[in-house]
């Protein structure tokens, strides 16, 4: 009977110093981690776009650079583009578009004049057939003060000039973008099965609700200043209420901006635009963020306190997002839409500070479209997940490091073991 190989007492020695360097590595794993900058891929909430895009909706932020564009196709399968962002991105709205199959828009929301959020959807407008537009109360203008020949609410503002004075709060666009945005949605049209139908316009304002099978969109703002000035009753192509102002001149369209949340199953998001709680030059005056929040009802703020994802108004910028707005929603992720190395440093350290003391953000809230490019969110397996587009420098090992320390302990016991002692050859005489 042939003697069992004995194990060598240096192979003994050399796998207890793998398993004791295993030992160490795995109880002191977070301390190793942040001396060498290792992080896991995949943060808490993150996940694939595969399962995002499988799942019953999706909330689409995408990258516009220092604009706003966001993309959500609703539980029902229906689609809505909020936003556009500037100019140079509206091929990149549009192929956002096509990679997800899409050939209609059932709403269409553009939530104020500014060139970085309607520029975009001028080019959108040529390429996808729009049901429905939800438009601001900004009057589109010429560049010597005329109402601008296709503007629709043309005679509900001479008629709100005759109650609220010669020059009513309305903010006035006169931008040549803004033009062709107004031009472009009056002679929008959309077919169903093989009907040619005009595209319905809407301005929206404060209690607007459009709502389905699991989900709302809900507007807040802006507040309604008169419900007696029906837009239906002096166009058969607009409808929606004159909402508040707060100056006629375009550096009030920030405050004209939409603010609405959107509702899918228990999931909520909430988009502002650019509205603002202060200004650079009048900060003891109070804009529409304000006016949003003192508003509201106490069943309101019980719903805005369950926002799970917040768009930062604004891009980020210091005169909004204020402690007030923040402390109210308590939102558990933010997101902002920024370009890469902005000239306006957004999002501003102040903001920042601020969102640093909310105590409901999860410990992988901030996401930025400048630094990850498209972000996108679902509920995954019951579960508020998210996908980014661009993985950080700091993020690009997928293998948890204890993992990773594992299967080289493992790899380096088979190769101790496997080491065979060299037999010596017989010599022959």
């Amino acid at each position: 009977m042939k003697n069992k190989a004995k194990v060598k007492p240096w192979k003994i020695v050399v796998s207890l110093l793998i398993l004791c360097a295993l030992g160490v590595a795995l109880v002191f794993a977070d301390k190793i981690e942040a001396m060498v900058g290792y992080k896991q891929s995949f943060a808490s909430h993150q996940t694939t776009i595969d399962k995002i895009e499988s799942s019953n909706y999706y909330v689409s932020y995408i990258d516009v650079g220092q604009g706003n564009s966001s993309f959500v196709q609703l539980p029902d399968g229906k689609n809505v583009l909020i936003d556009g962002g500037d100019k140079e991105f509206g091929e990149t709205v549009e192929e956002f578009l096509n990679d997800r199959n899409v050939t209609q828009i059932d709403y269409m929301i553009a939530t104020h004049a500014d060139s970085d959020h309607i520029a975009g959807l001028n080019h959108i407008l040529e390429k996808f057939e729009i049901k429905n537009v939800l438009r601001p109360l900004q009057i589109s203008m010429t560049s010597d003060g005329e109402v601008y020949e296709h503007e629709d609410l043309k005679e509900a503002y001479e008629y709100m000039q005759t109650i609220y004075g010669e020059n009513p709060k309305v903010c006035k666009a006169t931008t040549a973008v803004y033009r062709e945005f107004i031009k472009n949605i009056y002679d929008e049209t959309y077919t169903v099965e093989g009907t040619l139908l005009e595209t319905k316009i809407m301005v929206f304002y404060d209690g607007l609700k459009i709502s389905g099978e699991n989900y709302e969109i809900e507007f807040f703002a802006p507040l309604r200043r008169d419900e007696t000035i029906d837009f239906s009753d002096y166009s058969t192509e607009t409808k929606g209420y004159a909402t508040i102002g707060y100056g006629s001149t375009s550096s009030f369209s920030n405050d004209s901006s939409a603010i609405f949340t959107l509702t899918c199953f228990d999931d909520v998001y909430l988009f502002m635009g650019d509205s603002r709680f202060t200004d650079s030059e009048l900060e003891d005056r109070k804009y529409s963020e304000w006016d949003f929040i003192e508003s509201l009802t106490t069943a309101e703020k019980a719903k805005l306190a369950e926002v799970d994802v917040l768009l930062l108004p604004h891009h980020g910028s210091k005169y909004s997002s204020c402690e007030e707005l923040l402390d109210m929603v308590l939102p558990r992720f933010v997101v902002v839409s920024a370009g890469v190395d902005n000239k306006y440093e957004h999002p501003h350290d102040e903001v920042l500070e601020r969102l640093a003391d909310v105590h409901s953000l999860e410990n992988d809230y901030m996401l930025r479209t400048d630094e990850m490019g498209d972000v996108i969110f679902s509920s995954v397996d019951g579960v508020l997940s998210y996908y980014i587009e661009k993985q950080s420098n700091e993020q690009k090992l997928i293998i948890p490091f204890k993992v990773l320390c594992i299967i080289i302990a493992v790899v380096l016991l088979m190769l101790v073991f496997s080491i065979r002692p060299r037999r010596r050859r017989k010599r022959s005489y």
